[in-house]
């Protein structure tokens, strides 16, 4: 990298692209590097996007030995079964239902900022009270075939 800047800064004032990147691929080794470094986020990305899909299959495998597990409880009728490596339980917990969310009081309430109709308002040029565009963050987007 230090090669590279070296070589950049011997360059006369110029905003010929080209002419950097020529200069930068035939001093240094940096942008090899960087193919390498692209490279290996490419593979990690598809290696996550693979565990994701393998984890959501195993998820969904799980809960359906889950619920096998509570069928056949369920139809032995034995509520509490101890067992040398788990003890199983069948419960029936209440939860809260909503059935007329217009009589709710607004205390149960939550209300939160539409931050995608924001956005779009924002940047279509719309003042928007309490609102504004951040600074933009820089962000690499890599293509590939």
């Amino acid at each position: 990298m230090s090669t590279a800047m070296q070589a950049l800064a011997a360059l006369p004032e110029s905003d010929d692209l080209p002419l950097r990147i020529d200069t930068i691929e035939g001093e240094s080794d940096v942008l090899e590097l960087l193919d390498r470094i692209v490279e290996l986020s490419i593979a990690d990305n598809k290696l996550a996007d693979s565990a994701k899909e393998r984890a959501k299959r195993i998820e969904a495998r799980a809960e359906r030995a889950r619920s096998l597990a509570l069928r056949i409880l369920e139809a032995l009728e034995v509520p509490t079964l101890e067992r040398p490596l788990y003890t199983a339980t069948i419960s029936h917990p209440r939860k809260a239902q909503v059935t007329n969310s217009d009589e709710v009081p607004p205390e149960y309430l939550r209300h939160s900022v539409d931050m995608r109709l924001l956005a779009k308002a924002l940047l279509a040029g719309e003042d928007v009270a309490g609102a504004c565009l951040g600074n933009p963050e820089p962000r690499l987007t890599v293509r590939t075939v």
